[in-house]
């Protein structure tokens, strides 16, 4: 489950682009039982936090405006 409320659409993505890298990992057997395997700073967890940086970058570069959205209106 990804959480969306109070959250900019551009955080929301990258939240979905992390978990599809561990989808992926799970697919392709690297993910086992290990409680470790998701720890911050794990090999699994950096992977997926940073295959997500690359995923928004291309995402932003193509879509500018999506990263311009402002989400509180008193910033208007």
């Amino acid at each position: 489950m990804i959480m969306t409320k109070n959250r900019h659409p551009m955080d929301i993505f990258r939240s979905v682009a992390h978990e599809l890298v561990h989808h992926k990992q799970n697919e392709d057997g690297r993910l086992g039982h290990s409680s470790e395997e998701g720890s911050t700073g794990s090999d699994i967890e950096n992977e997926a936090n940073a295959m997500a940086g690359v995923v928004m970058r291309h995402y932003g570069k193509k879509f500018p405006f999506v990263c311009a959205i402002i989400l509180d209106p008193l910033e208007m």
